[in-house]
């Protein structure tokens, strides 16, 4: 306790429009890191929202970071990049189109105004995009794949469309994982060769295709690129973390992007645990990547009513149950700060073992079973560099339903 009290920064706000001087004991901490992981203790937390975009702001204003990459659907997101690049297109009916109720908040729709705005006037080169990094709609993937070749050679248009067949009813993913993994291997590996030929064709064409329409050459190519990890994920378990390292990787390697990239993912995704996407990126990437993690004490968050393992119920803002006693957050709380940042690696070179654990840490996703806890056991300085720690947790502000469209699956 004495040697947090000693090292735990005070913030002073998670406004993303409040002045950033209170942050700059972070400019040290992200020197020569190109790829940062801010992940969060639930997808429902308002104050985790807040500050990633806050982080972010200065992320782009101190750092020259041009890119933010999120834990959400990479074709359904060529969209928002196209909002906060030229302004064209609706911003709330795109971010409800992710097709997941944890992005569909006032918050994540503030964010990508102010990527709007700062593209304004941002010079040529510079502008901030926005790029989803998941794999997991099947619908929207094959749709931006032909609608990009209906324009350009409507026979291949109808032999992907027949390529993406092969992974089963499109409609979600959760539906045919089981049916897809019992198919005979020769089947897979059809799939999976169409597939990949698939993507080898449209970036072949590059040349000329990217000429008529580049931003739809661009999602197409991305698109076809997630229906191959796509089809990866359907047949192998737990190859998601994976496969989102390995496109968040891509963007650092990519020399069109310039400046640093910012991850947006749940703490479990960007840390550096066994078999999470961080653990990937540290081995890759090692000093360049930085992952930091968010919790916090005691208030409400949402998440889906967890019926049983295959169905969820509505929405609802849970509050948070007792703090166990072992907890990292219970040690926090005894810091007497309500909003703070520490940096990890420092309690790694002091030797501060009890911070190694392991010891609960606040985690919830989608879903949530009442009553049944909601943490998991970290090794807290193995896992993050930086952990940012807030007193209180408040539900995430939920946007209405856009009109004619059909509810988010749950």
């Amino acid at each position: 306790m004495a040697w947090l009290r000693d090292h735990a920064a005070a913030l002073t706000s998670t406004h993303p429009e409040a002045p950033l001087s209170d942050l700059a004991p972070l400019a040290d901490a992200c020197n020569g890191a190109q790829l940062i992981g801010i992940g969060e203790a639930t997808h429902g937390t308002r104050e985790h929202f807040l500050m990633k975009h806050r982080l972010f702001r200065f992320l782009v204003e101190e750092k020259g970071f041009r890119t933010l990459a999120m834990e959400a659907d990479g074709a359904a997101s060529c969209a928002l990049d196209t909002y906060v690049r030229t302004g064209a297109g609706d911003p709330a009916l795109a971010i409800y189109d992710l097709g997941f109720w944890t992005w569909n908040t006032q918050e994540v729709l503030d964010m990508v105004l102010w990527m709007r705005e700062y593209n304004r006037t941002a010079p040529s080169g510079s502008q901030l995009r926005f790029i989803g990094l998941d794999m997991q709609n099947p619908t929207t993937a094959t749709s931006r794949v032909a609608e990009f070749l209906h324009g350009v050679d409507p026979g291949l248009e109808r032999e992907a469309r027949e390529a993406a067949s092969c992974l089963g009813p499109l409609d979600s993913v959760q539906e045919f994982y089981a049916n897809y993994r019992e198919r005979p291997p020769e089947d897979q590996t059809v799939c999976s060769t169409r597939l990949a030929a698939l993507h080898a064709k449209l970036v072949e064409e590059k040349a000329s295709w990217s000429l008529r329409d580049p931003a739809g050459y661009d999602c197409a190519v991305w698109s076809a690129h997630l229906l191959t990890q796509l089809e990866k994920l359907l047949r192998v378990a737990n190859a998601r973390d994976g496969l989102m390292a390995d496109n968040a990787a891509a963007l650092v390697a990519d020399k069109r992007e310039s400046g640093g990239v910012m991850i947006w993912a749940h703490n479990a995704h960007v840390a550096k645990a066994s078999g999470a996407m961080g653990r990937m990126l540290d081995r890759r990437l090692g000093r360049k990547y930085l992952a930091i993690g968010q919790t916090f004490a005691v208030g409400e968050f949402h998440a889906r009513s967890r019926l049983s393992e295959k169905k969820t119920g509505p929405l609802t803002a849970f509050p948070t149950p007792p703090l166990r006693a072992d907890s990292y957050e219970r040690a926090f709380e005894r810091v007497g700060l309500p909003l703070f940042a520490i940096d990890l690696r420092l309690a790694q070179e002091a030797g501060t073992t009890w911070l190694a654990g392991p010891h609960p840490l606040h985690e919830v996703g989608g879903s949530y079973y009442e009553g049944k806890g909601d943490s998991t056991s970290y090794s807290l300085t193995e896992a993050f560099d930086l952990m940012l720690y807030h007193q209180r947790s408040t539900p995430t502000l939920m946007l209405p339903r856009p009109p004619n469209r059909v509810p988010i699956p749950q």
